[in-house]
């Protein structure tokens, strides 16, 4: 499962975000990931979130958002 999660202002990353977000913006968005994980019955088994910030990290688009994953086993990270 794969669920996206988009702040509805236009934070180009996650360092525009955490910089330029009021702080209950950045609390909303957190909190809806976990609401999110918890209504699709993720919190017993795991997930994860992830955001890509900058070329190097794979971000393909100019706009921050969340990656909620999870429903099953996911792969560990390269070292």
């Amino acid at each position: 499962m794969h669920v996206l999660i988009i702040p509805k202002k236009p934070y180009v990353s996650f360092m525009d975000f955490s910089k330029n977000a009021p702080a209950e913006e950045i609390a909303e968005v957190m909190r809806s990931a976990g609401q999110i994980a918890h209504t699709l019955g993720l919190e017993e088994d795991g997930y994860r979130l992830i955001t890509n910030a900058g070329t190097n990290s794979g971000q393909e688009v100019p706009h921050f958002h969340l990656h909620l994953m999870g429903g099953g086993p996911l792969p560990a990270f390269p070292q």
